[in-house]
């Protein structure tokens, strides 16, 4: 979501996206991309999740190649 402000004016431009993306949210995070997008509490609770399995996933790696 970009942010523009014109002579004290401010336009929210809403993100396109697809049904693919949107099912893919709901599906893997159990809320729709809008919801996700302009709710602070649950974009960093996506976002912690994420994170945890990056990391469960290089440490994987990373025993994995031993």
């Amino acid at each position: 979501m970009k942010l523009q402000s014109r002579r004290e004016r401010v336009f929210i431009l809403r993100p396109k996206v697809s049904t693919t993306i949107e099912h893919a949210m709901f599906n893997s995070h159990h809320m729709s991309f809008p919801e996700y997008i302009h709710n602070l509490d649950k974009k960093m609770e996506v976002e912690k999740r994420r994170e945890q399995e990056y990391r469960k996933a290089k440490q994987w790696l990373v025993e994995t190649r031993v």
